[in-house]
């Protein structure tokens, strides 16, 4: 039955809060209703559960749209108009059996007052013994705790040393909160008297965010790096107490290069907890097109030659009107991107054909002159260069 709910992206202890809710019988229809409602976070789905466990109008304040501290209040009246209404029947049901007792033995006294008054008397000071005059104890190992989620389960009966052991003595457990810090009464009671004790717990949320990436390793040609998608990698984002998502993954890297590049993605959940998983994304240069080692002489006559005449500008052109233009001098920054001198080379060239640009040399991390290359398909070249400067 857990599994459907899993399916739907509920976080580890909102499961535990599910189950809870399971293990006590609650129908179906309440828990998908209430309990188990996107529209709550944790604290809200926590105390909607105690007010149906607790026999409280659940309903009066299981509503999407007021905060869990309003949530809180309204359920802290129910629970204390229902803790007054106990009160009371159990005062009347004591003073019921408190008559009830009286009667007997005020009979018993009428009935047999001459032969057994004795045994009466001794009777009123063993049931006195019995039910009123008990000692009541609890021995506690500590009276404050800090409790690690990563121990999975609180057992309150862990810190009870020793407590009384007698007929109709009853010890009261509290319900464990794993989602806060909280103070707690462990009574034990009989008929006529009850003792509390203080017990306090500090929860210490030591679990790690889960974070799962897609894949581990990528490879992409350079140019399609402007468009990855590096939060497109990230399968699973999931915490035990907060919620948290995509957004809250930050991915860091340093300048991308052509080769190996570590991409670090890392979460943290409001506890500092924290994990981080690490992407290979090898970047490789996309392979230049192949240009050929003729010129396409067709339709031409046999007479046509293919003398180039290299002009003054940087032009060159033959007799059959292929020519390629570009500037022959380039200047660029110091550890500019590739995109800023792919951008630079390619902004100002004539040709009558497409054009490969042979930037190979250049090297934007080193100061310096570097040769560039442009040919045309009609295999026309042309030499430039690139300066890097500081």
């Amino acid at each position: 039955m857990i599994k459907k709910y899993k399916e739907k992206g509920f976080s580890y202890y909102q499961l535990e809060i599910i189950k809870k809710a399971i293990k006590y019988d609650i129908e179906k229809t309440i828990i998908d209703e209430y309990i188990a409602n996107p529209n709550f976070d944790n604290k809200q789905m926590e105390i909607i559960l105690d007010g149906i466990i607790n026999g409280l109008d659940y309903k009066l304040y299981a509503i999407p749209n007021i905060t869990y501290e309003e949530m809180e209040i309204i359920y802290k009246n129910l629970l204390d108009n229902k803790l007054k209404q106990i009160e009371e029947q159990e005062l009347e049901e004591i003073k019921v059996e408190t008559k009830k007792s009286f009667k007997i033995i005020s009979f018993s006294f009428k009935f047999l007052i001459s032969l057994i008054s004795i045994i009466s008397f001794a009777a009123i000071i063993i049931f006195i013994k019995k039910y009123i005059m008990v000692d009541l104890f609890i021995k506690l190992k500590t009276e404050k705790v800090i409790f690690k989620l990563s121990e999975k389960e609180f057992n309150f009966n862990d810190y009870i040393l020793d407590h009384t052991k007698k007929e109709n003595v009853k010890l009261i457990i509290p319900e464990f909160d794993y989602s806060k810090n909280k103070d707690y009464i462990i009574s034990i009671t009989n008929f006529f008297q009850t003792k509390n004790y203080n017990f306090s717990v500090e929860i210490l949320d030591d679990i790690n965010p889960k974070l799962i990436l897609k894949n581990d390793n990528i490879e992409i040609f350079d140019d399609e790096l402007m468009n990855f998608d590096f939060k497109n990698n990230i399968a699973l984002v999931e915490d035990n107490l907060d919620n948290l998502n995509i957004d809250d993954v930050k991915i860091d890297y340093q300048d991308l290069k052509v080769g190996e590049n570590i991409i670090k993605y890392s979460l943290s959940d409001k506890t500092k907890n924290s994990i981080v998983k690490n992407l290979v994304l090898t970047i490789k240069e996309k392979p230049k097109p192949i240009i050929q080692n003729t010129i396409n002489q067709t339709n031409h006559s046999e007479n046509d030659t293919n003398e180039i005449i290299d002009n003054n500008d940087n032009t060159k052109v033959n007799n059959q009107n292929i020519f390629l233009k570009v500037n022959d001098y380039f200047e660029i920054k110091i550890n500019s991107s590739m995109q800023d001198l792919i951008f630079l080379l390619t902004s100002d060239i004539t040709s009558s054909s497409g054009v490969e640009v042979d930037y190979a040399t250049v090297n934007l991390t080193v100061p310096g002159k570097y040769d560039v290359y442009f040919r045309n398909e009609e295999n026309l070249e042309v030499k430039t260069i690139v300066e890097v400067k500081e």
